[in-house]
């Protein structure tokens, strides 16, 4: 499955006996999670968040099988605009589809570059 990869690899480094430190020194187990659970698997959810969307979208096919007449998901809205006619709403959709993967795909290479310049390693 291609969501559970992001939560896999999140959970691999996930170091438990920062858990069971924080546990010792007092904190209670909600503290523990909002605190140092939830920070440190935030990029793993971010992630599946993300590819959920994308997946969601990349699936127009199965999103008309599968959802009834009443319900309109944008990836039916945007078929149904394309076959018919090319209306401006399809276009304001697909431009700004572009420009948050372009938004996004800048954003994590910034990350990427700060997190080489932080850990020391250089570019490949």
């Amino acid at each position: 499955m291609r969501l559970g990869l992001s939560m896999r690899t999140t959970f691999a480094g996930f170091n438990t006996n920062l858990m069971r430190v924080a546990l010792d020194l007092g904190a209670n187990p909600a503290r523990v999670c909002r605190s140092i659970v939830l920070p440190l698997i935030m990029p793993g959810v971010a992630c599946g968040a993300v590819l959920a969307f994308v997946v969601s979208l990349d699936d127009v096919m199965v999103a008309l099988l599968i959802s009834g007449p009443t319900q309109k998901t944008l990836p039916r809205q945007i078929w149904s605009g394309v076959s018919e006619s090319v209306s401006p709403v399809t276009m304001a959709a697909a431009t700004l589809l572009v420009l948050t993967s372009s938004i996004l795909m800048v954003l994590m290479e910034l990350l990427r570059r700060r997190g080489e310049r932080l850990t020391g390693k250089e570019a490949v």
